[in-house]
């Protein structure tokens, strides 16, 4: 049985990490805290905007008071959205159809994601899509940020009190993810996980339940046969 679904954001929905690594370059307030594109696939990726910028000044040897820090992820925010905005950013094949099917069958949709509200909105409304998710949980919502479960814990809660008739439990609820971060997360909250293999290869995405290379394709009955 798929009594719900809950989709990460980055890297499974959208190819984001380009805009938001170049977002990052565009406000670090000096040269010797610049990452190349390899440095953040490596260290960088799996973190919300605060932990990004915390590990990053932290490395680099550098004090980041809390405020310095606010100043920063506000002005990433404004940097991806013009970023966005200017270039375009398109869904990865076969979301856009999963989504709607799973919709049109009355399935529990859910994202939980390490981006930001406002980050978030922003290319769900390019995308027309803003309304597709009966619960969202962003880093606003959550002190821990992935691979903490609390983020899934919470998505998983949202949708059992937006659907309380349908009893939703976690071993029947999946989680589609695209990074290890992401897939430790998951499991820690109990969910079932299916890797997308759209920002790694297969090697890193094994602690998933099922590994697929694209969501092209995908119809909900496949995702119920992944579960079954």
């Amino acid at each position: 049985m798929l009594a719900g679904v809950i989709f990460d954001f980055d890297g499974v929905l959208v190819d984001s990490e380009p805009y938001h690594w170049a977002a990052f370059n565009e406000v670090f307030p000096s040269p010797d805290l610049q990452i190349t594109r390899a440095e953040y696939d490596a260290h960088y990726l799996g973190f919300d905007d605060r932990g990004a910028f915390r590990a990053r000044f932290q490395h680099a040897g550098r004090p980041l008071t809390e405020d310095a820090l606010q100043r920063l992820v506000e002005e990433k925010g404004r940097a991806l959205e013009r970023l966005i905005e200017t270039q375009g950013i398109q869904p990865f094949p076969g979301v856009v159809e999963l989504l709607g099917a799973l919709r049109r069958e009355g399935v529990p949709l859910a994202l939980c994601t390490g981006a930001t509200r406002r980050d978030v909105a922003v290319i769900l409304r390019q995308l027309r899509i803003l309304d597709v998710f009966d619960a969202l949980v962003t880093t606003d919502d959550v002190h821990l940020s992935k691979p903490d479960p609390a983020s899934y814990r919470l998505a998983l809660e949202r949708l059992q009190l937006a659907f309380p008739e349908k009893n939703i439990p976690a071993g029947q609820t999946l989680a589609v993810e695209d990074s290890l971060w992401g897939i430790q997360a998951a499991r820690g909250a109990g969910l079932r996980v299916l890797a997308v293999a759209n920002t790694y290869d297969d090697a890193p995405l094994r602690q998933a339940d099922f590994v697929l290379s694209s969501l092209a394709r995908v119809t909900p009955d496949r995702l119920r046969q992944l579960l079954s």
